[in-house]
């Protein structure tokens, strides 16, 4: 009988008296221009006798692969009818195609009389069996943003996104794998983990994704539940702006069996829209669109995550974080950004801070900008390059080590 796997292969077995369990197995299966194509293998009891990869309809690869067989089987062969062995692999492959598309039946569908709200690996970004992507320009830690959202579901932490733990595997297809490690332990100490503490990850630079995607299954077959793959930039699978390659990246993530979360750029000078076909766009269930601000010391990064494409998902604010960095090191800290503290994130105009600095110094009289920073909740150096730069606020004579400022008096 001819059954479909999880894995998506296809597979049969045919007991034979005196020499044991002979199975024909199909993986890789899809249809081309010219036909079914697969991987055949051909196996008895739990030998490897044969295989090779070819159209299934075409008669003479089947010859040549029954032969190849009954050669490795030395003398078992003799106790084989080879006509036999070839009827059963046709019958197998006539059988493969109509197998394989069992698993994609279309079946009545009942309406959820009781419906839930969607199911999180990591709210509101990574939805339990769906496609993430997040893009951005590029150099803007989106690397540094996929790990940490892979290390805080993997490990089970939500200091700062609920998280359902599940096993992660993180696809490196950009970088070194000394880079990678170095940002993990990174990642890991910002999270409160032991630097050394692992997590899946499989490094492919200079491959693609299509080369990793059977090991990428395994992994799945071995529990890991969601897969983070970076870059699809890097997946080498054609031209990004073409529809083909697009779908074909989509539907490769999409086959591996689980949640899946994909980095993507940004066009140069826009970053408003991932770089490439609108079939990323399409395809994927959720986007999140990163917006970058760097502080003016350089050593504190604005990450503000905002879900541009949100099936079945309600509104949810943008995120803003921080990630402070050593110089020598990478990723030291990570928090909630304080408010005013990356305005062009915000999207907001200085007049909301300046009204309440305003409305402050009335009450107050005076005040340096630590102390309004404290006490309105922004951050100082956004007050202080407000209070010295807006013609309403005065500086007062100094207080030894304080600057107080107030308002200026009106005409």
């Amino acid at each position: 009988m001819t059954e479909r796997q999880d894995d998506g292969s296809v597979i049969s077995h045919l007991g034979l008296n005196g020499v044991g369990n002979l199975s024909f197995k199909a993986s890789g299966i899809r249809r081309e221009k010219t036909g079914v194509h697969a991987q055949i293998a051909i196996i008895l009891n739990s030998t490897l006798l044969a295989y090779d990869e070819f159209n299934v309809s075409r008669n003479e690869e089947r010859v040549r692969i029954v032969n190849s067989a009954l050669i490795a089987m030395g003398g078992a062969a003799a106790k084989l009818n080879k006509l036999v062995v070839k009827h059963e692999l046709d019958r197998f492959t006539l059988d493969i195609w109509p197998t394989f598309l069992g698993g994609f039946a279309s079946v009545q569908l009942c309406g959820d009389s009781n419906p839930s709200r969607p199911c999180f690996l990591l709210e509101p970004y990574i939805v339990q069996g769906a496609g993430t992507i997040m893009f951005g320009p590029p150099e803007r830690a989106k690397s540094y943003t996929a790990l940490l959202w892979a290390v805080s579901t993997d490990a089970g932490i939500s200091d700062f996104w609920p998280v359902s733990q599940t096993p992660c595997l993180y696809l490196n297809l950009e970088r070194s794998a000394v880079s990678i490690s170095r940002r993990l332990a990174r990642v890991n100490m910002a999270l409160g983990l032991d630097p050394t503490r692992p997590l899946w990850v499989n490094n492919a630079r200079g491959r693609s994704l299509n080369d990793v995607a059977d090991e990428l299954r395994r992994m799945v077959t071995q529990g890991v539940g969601c897969i983070f793959a970076d870059s699809i930039s890097r997946a080498g699978l054609g031209d990004l702006n073409d529809n083909q390659p697009a779908n074909r990246i989509i539907d490769l993530l999409n086959g591996l069996g689980s949640t899946w979360v994909g980095i993507a750029h940004s066009p140069r000078g826009d970053d408003s829209h991932l770089f490439g076909s609108q079939m990323f766009d399409g395809g994927a269930d959720v986007t999140v669109r990163m917006i970058t601000e760097r502080a003016e010391d350089g050593d504190v990064l604005g990450v503000g995550l905002k879900l541009d494409k949100k099936n079945d998902l309600p509104d949810y604010p943008m995120q803003i974080l921080a990630y402070e960095f050593d110089r020598d090191y990478g990723l030291s800290l990570v928090r909630p950004a304080l408010r005013g503290e990356f305005l062009e994130i915000e999207g907001k105009q200085k007049a909301s801070m300046v009204r309440q600095a305003e409305t402050f110094l009335l009450d107050v009289g005076s005040a340096t900008a630590s102390e309004m920073a404290e006490a309105l909740g922004f951050a100082r150096q956004s007050l202080a390059t407000l209070l010295g730069s807006d013609k309403r606020f005065v500086k007062l004579p100094r207080d030894k080590h304080r600057q107080p400022y107030g308002l200026r008096a009106r005409q």
